[in-house]
């Protein structure tokens, strides 16, 4: 298949992480683990999700559960969805109180809209609400103007 294992488009890689070719180049076990699941729908128990949100330096890491909402603290009755935006400027970036959740589907990660004022699109296609859409190992998840990647990690 044309590009498998191709990191780059310069290299290609056999399953040892080493590359083919002219000249040898070793990557770690993590890179090369990271390179050949981009971008795959697979999701287990066994996985941690990382959101980096634009403009932060620290991601979020979210252990595996079965259904997490994403939103905002609502100042009025303290109630917090599982992952709580807040702090990263989500009431100004048009994040909802309870605006998407995720849902564990076997070895899937499902992506909802729960009918939010401003909307959820991933990379760049906006969500119908209440529809599932699986998300996949670095999908760009965008909550109202609030901007994510979505990166999933082994446990260690």
């Amino acid at each position: 298949m044309a590009g498998e294992g191709a990191i780059g488009g310069t290299k290609r890689f056999n399953k040892t992480g080493e590359a083919e070719g002219e000249g040898t180049i070793k990557v770690s076990t993590e890179e090369f683990a990271a390179v050949t699941a981009a971008g795959s729908t697979r999701f287990t128990r066994e996985m941690i999700l990382r959101l980096e949100i634009e403009g932060s330096s620290t991601p979020l890491l979210v252990p595996f559960r079965h259904e997490l909402a994403l939103g905002r603290r609502d100042p009025s009755t303290g109630n917090m969805p599982e992952i709580d935006l807040t702090a990263f400027a989500a009431y100004r970036l048009g994040v909802s109180r309870r605006h998407a959740i995720l849902k564990a589907d076997g070895e899937k990660l499902e992506v909802y809209d729960l009918g939010s004022s401003n909307g959820t699109a991933i990379n760049g296609n906006k969500l119908a609400p209440h529809q599932p859409h699986i998300l996949r190992d670095g999908d760009m998840i965008v909550l109202g103007k609030m901007v994510m990647r979505a990166i999933f990690h082994q446990k260690r």
